[in-house]
Order: structure tokens, then sequence, then C-alpha cells
């Protein structure tokens, strides 16, 4: 599950600064709030409020079966997706051409033979067994 959640931190820090006047004094402070690694001080917490928005379940979907009315090639992001593999591993079973590919442009293709291909060769039977 992952879940959205707010966070509001009401915090609080004290801060000498010299300065000719009450507007001088603001523009300094805000200066050094705007640069993005700004410190002001030292931060006390004086309040916190959680609030949970939503929720949403982060489990995959299996992709759809591979029919012969599909693409005859994919990209190795998509027959990754097929094969319900990272593309990381997808890319590793190309560099050791554990799995059938070509090049297309820049890009590496994927047969559907190929991945019909490499789950075969890889299914491993029980005593001899379907």
């Amino acid at each position: 599950m992952r879940y959205k959640v707010t966070v509001t931190r009401l915090q609080v820090c004290e801060r000498v600064i010299r300065a000719a006047d009450r507007d001088t004094t603001a523009k300094k402070i805000q200066e050094e709030l705007d640069r993005p690694y700004g410190h002001v001080g030292t931060w006390r917490t004086k309040d916190t409020n959680l609030d949970v928005q939503e929720c949403e379940e982060n489990l995959r979907t299996a992709p759809d079966p591979i029919d012969e009315g599909g693409p005859l090639v994919m990209s190795v992001k998509e027959a990754a997706a097929h094969l319900g593999v990272s593309r990381s591993v997808m890319y590793e079973l190309v560099r050791t051409e554990e799995i059938g590919h070509f090049p297309l442009g820049h890009r590496k293709m994927i047969s559907r033979k190929a991945i019909e291909a490499f789950v075969e060769a890889n299914t491993r039977h029980r005593s001899g067994q379907l």
C-alpha cells in the first residue's frame, strides 16, 4: 500500500539581527530563508499535524498476454512487462544474449517468438512431465 500524507509543522526560531530598522531586519531574514540551504538559527518544533489523505494499491497488474494479433516486436521495456521482470533484468538478458533481440535504430527490439523461445527454454518440467 502507498499512502499520501500531508505533514504540517510549526517551528519557531529566535535570532538577533543587526539592522537599521524593522524592514531591513525582515528583508535580511527573508533573503536567508529564500536560499536553498539557508540557515536562520536553531528551530524548535511547536506543533505537528499529520493527515493521511488517501491510500492506493501498489500491486502491479499483470500485462495482457501476448496474442497473435499483438505487435510482432516489442521494446525492452514492453518485453520486460510481459515477462514480469524489471527493465534492468531484461537488459541483462539482452546483454548476455539469453534472449534474442535485434537493433532498430538505437533501440533493441525483442520479437514475440524470442520471448516464447526464452520461456520454453527456461521452463523446467518435473520428471519429463509437462
